[in-house]
């Protein structure tokens, strides 16, 4: 791209404002924007011509605004340092900052690239956002690629969103089949839509946590993965609950659905002793039925159920009146999870299936 200097970003803008003119403008005083300004001007034509279709800015201070709204026809290339703020418009914007921005972007297919502690709402569109840490992002409509570093707080909103962050990092992926990947304590809310939401131990930092998340899969039919001492959630729809470490509390209630929770690791020593708690039934609604694969717990005239298969380690269920019945399986087995890194590149291809 042809960076283009202040005398002809200037013209560019000027050619902008004609051609963003209101719809009933007439297509001939709309055309004549680009001869009666760039006629004079033939030695920057190319650049001019270019500018026309996309805004070059550059901000070279610290703490400084690009107020491109008006523009909602342009595409943009921004560039800034600190503190920055910059707002655009609907076509498909391409912005780099360092620390402390604050971007408004709209409803183009956006890219997004920040350092530590950024706020960027996206607006709608298929949008590529990038920040480091403690970073705020509402990635709006569309379905998102985000990733962000530690302290991360992310709202994804309605599409078929990728959300990647560090440990220590809250992602509600809102509405859609999302994935999310993130490290230890961390908060996810999948939202409604078929997710695949993973707590790994995958990462290529030092010093990452991996346990101690809590996970809510909401409605739908989910794929939710975590690690120990962690609180997952089903809720409602057929779940897939993956428990790879020691201490994780399962919360399941009437309706929830006909779940499958697998349990533990090959690691011996280290068993994986989960907690579940269930709700709107009682100990004498339960029946046990053991096969070859695992434990299925039935309810009393409901469908729901929840099958239990063991790796090594053990289930207790606990629940509303105090009452608790632990599960032990006749046979361990080989349980498959699925390796993820948050450090993927944008379109994934991580995701892989480990026994």
């Amino acid at each position: 791209m042809t960076t283009i200097s202040s005398t002809n970003n200037a013209t560019a803008l000027s050619i902008l404002q004609r051609m963003n003119a209101p719809e009933n403008t007439s297509s001939n005083t709309k055309a004549s924007a680009l001869t009666d300004v760039l006629g004079p001007i033939q030695s920057i034509s190319d650049a001019s011509k270019q500018a026309a279709q996309r805004i070059v800015a550059i901000l070279h201070d610290n703490g400084g605004t690009i107020d491109l709204s008006s523009y909602t026809r342009a595409s943009a290339d921004v560039s800034a340092l600190n503190n920055a703020t910059i707002t655009t418009g609907d076509g498909n914007t391409s912005i780099e900052a360092l620390d402390r921005a604050t971007i408004h972007s709209g409803s183009g297919n956006d890219h997004a690239n920040v350092q530590n502690y950024a706020t960027i709402y996206a607006g709608a569109g298929n949008d590529v956002l990038r920040a480091y840490s403690n970073a705020k992002i509402d990635a709006g409509a569309g379905n998102d690629w985000v990733s962000a570093y530690d302290h991360a707080t992310v709202d994804g909103g309605d599409g078929n969103d990728e959300i990647r962050t560090y440990d220590y990092s809250t992602v509600d992926a809102g509405n859609g089949d999302d994935v999310v990947v993130t490290l230890g304590n961390s908060t996810i809310e999948g939202g409604a839509g078929n997710d695949t939401l993973i707590v790994t131990s995958h990462r290529s930092e030092k010093n990452s946590t991996f346990d101690n998340a809590t996970v809510d899969g909401g409605d739908g039919d989910d794929y939710i993965q975590v690690n120990g001492n962690s609180t997952v959630t089903g809720g409602t729809g057929n779940d897939t609950i993956r428990v790879l470490g020691n201490g994780t509390t399962i919360n399941y209630r009437k309706g929830d659905g006909q779940d499958t929770i697998g349990i533990g690791t090959t690691n011996i020593t280290a068993p994986a002793n989960t907690t579940i708690n269930i709700g709107g039934y009682s100990k004498n609604d339960v029946t046990l039925t053991r096969g070859d694969t695992g434990v299925t717990v039935s309810f009393k005239g409901s469908e729901d159920s929840l099958t239990l298969q063991f790796e090594y380690g053990s289930a207790r269920l606990s629940f509303e009146d105090g009452a608790s019945l632990d599960v032990t399986p006749t046979d361990f087995t080989r349980l498959q999870h699925l390796q993820a890194f948050v450090d993927a590149p944008v379109g994934g291809g991580d995701l892989e299936w480990l026994t």
